[in-house]
């Protein structure tokens, strides 16, 4: 299915930017208004791999229903979310 591709692709694509141990990552979700389990697995596992060399994932203006879905796994805490992308970007 093509959201089962999106989440291939979002997760090899944190995967990748995770190796390069790139500090910060921002994920622009103002144009998302549904993330599947398999998608929301994809950032929680970029997460994990960008722990290991103290990288960051910071989320941007999710809508309600992600906003709400992150707030009630309580993932808000892992992941900040920000206004827009050039906050997310300065922190």
């Amino acid at each position: 299915s093509a959201g089962m591709q999106d989440a291939d692709r979002l997760r090899s694509a944190l995967e990748e930017l995770a190796e390069k141990k790139v500090p910060v990552i921002v994920l622009d979700l103002s144009g998302m208004d549904f993330i599947c389990s398999l998608g929301l697995g994809a950032i929680i596992n970029g997460h994990l791999k960008s722990r290991h060399h103290k990288g960051q994932i910071r989320l941007v203006n999710p809508q309600k229903p992600i906003r709400d879905l992150l707030e009630t796994t309580r993932l808000t805490r892992l992941f900040p979310i920000y206004a827009d992308v050039d906050r997310a970007v300065a922190g």
